[in-house]
């Protein structure tokens, strides 16, 4: 696998690599590594720095998950600490306290992606997102997934273009090339149903 890999970095030319291993109950495919077995696997591949970042799921065992938070931090390896819920988008509280936890195992991003099943849905994970951001500090990502009764993508997006030209209306300046701070501005979307 690491020569596999090694070729696709060559012809990649400087394109960041995210690697993840995700089984059949995180929501990947059956395979048939164990999960200490995967831990080892995601280690080694951190020693070829070949790979910018890794992610790991939050449900692991906790000493998986320094494990593996050990060999990304010793090889200058981003960790991506996730959790994913295929069935529903928690409450708020819950999912802010996911954010914290994959902060508090050694996590340099945490992840969050849920599957919402209506707009209410999608408000829930952008103010868990919101809270999280005020109360890590570390980056959080945040993803709704799929497209249920009438909840697509394509509302995501013109979310983020709405927020993108508020801030380049207002001139403000960028974390980095291309992103703008939500805190920053001050908008409102009205979604229909």
């Amino acid at each position: 696998m690491i020569e596999t890999l090694k070729g696709m970095v060559e012809k990649a030319k400087g394109i960041p690599f995210l690697f993840t291993i995700r089984s059949e109950k995180e929501g990947g495919e059956s395979i048939s590594l164990s999960e200490s077995e995967k831990v080892s696997l995601l280690a080694e591949l951190c020693s070829t720095q070949l790979v910018d970042a890794v992610d790991y799921e939050l449900m692991h065992d906790v000493t998986h998950i320094q494990q593996v938070s050990q060999a990304a931090k010793r090889n200058g390896i981003t960790l991506i600490v996730s959790y994913h819920d295929f069935q529903r988008t928690p409450e708020v509280d819950r999912l802010v306290q996911l954010f914290v936890n994959a902060e508090s195992v050694g996590a340099d991003i945490a992840k969050i992606a849920v599957m919402p099943y209506s707009y209410d849905d999608a408000l829930t994970l952008l103010s868990a997102t919101s809270h999280a951001k005020k109360q890590l500090s570390i980056p959080v990502i945040s993803m709704a997934m799929g497209g249920i009764r009438g909840f697509y993508k394509n509302d995501w997006r013109t979310f983020w273009i709405c927020h993108d030209l508020c801030c380049r209306e207002r001139k403000l300046s960028s974390r980095a090339s291309g992103d703008t701070g939500f805190e920053q501005c001050s908008i409102y979307c009205v979604f229909k149903e």
